[in-house]
């Protein structure tokens, strides 16, 4: 019995061997969960998101369809940037309205850069 006449993925017998992945569908897959992981952030999902884009983008051919992978990671980098929109917005707007996360974010704000720049012009 020949094995090599096999094609491992599916049991089908074909000649030829089976489809290697293309990297800019893993490339997009891998930048479309990230996307959606980081998008409590609010910021990092949207380059993120925007690279998973235009990764599965770059995996369309004349003739060919997207690869399964490709169209997975251009709906997940689509909904990482959805959510990670929604949470900037959401952030900003609670940092607007509640006037001690106000305060708190405005007295951090003094703590980290006023002092901190002063302290170092003063000793130069």
């Amino acid at each position: 019995m020949d094995y090599n006449r096999y094609n491992y993925q599916n049991n089908m017998v074909s000649g030829q061997p089976p489809e290697r992945l293309n990297p800019f569908s893993v490339a997009s897959f891998v930048c479309g969960i990230a996307s959606i992981t980081l998008c409590c952030t609010g910021v990092l999902s949207l380059p993120l998101g925007g690279l998973g884009i235009l990764f599965a983008i770059l995996t369309k051919r004349m003739g060919k369809a997207m690869p399964s992978m490709s169209i997975t990671g251009l709906i997940l980098s689509c909904v990482g940037i959805f959510l990670g929109i929604l949470m900037s917005v959401y952030m900003f707007y609670m940092i607007m309205t509640d006037p001690e996360l106000r305060d708190a974010f405005e007295d951090s704000y003094e703590y980290y850069y006023d002092e901190f720049y002063d302290y170092n012009f003063e000793h130069l």
